[in-house]
């Protein structure tokens, strides 16, 4: 996931560490749990936040209902991807 040169994973590691000592720092396992299902948000959000920003930069250039496939292309991987 990301592109081959590992920039994408320059930002997420130390996010993921981060949550990990967030995860140690609380020591229970009910606040781990709650810190691990805001870290499941932090993908999603990241995915849709990075789509609009394509489809804004692309919106003048590309025909309306190639738009709208896309956006239904988002909303059924985030649907398939809910728990």
């Amino acid at each position: 996931m990301g592109l081959p040169d590992g920039r994408p994973a320059l930002f997420v590691r130390p996010l993921r560490t981060g949550y990990c000592f967030v995860m140690l720092w609380y020591g229970t396992v009910g606040r781990a749990l709650q810190v691990n299902g805001l870290l499941a948000l932090v993908g999603p959000f990241i995915l849709v936040s990075v789509t609009a920003l394509g489809l804004t930069g692309l919106a003048g250039e590309v025909r309306l209902w190639r738009v709208a496939l896309v956006v239904v292309g988002v909303g059924l991987v985030l649907y398939g991807s809910r728990p």
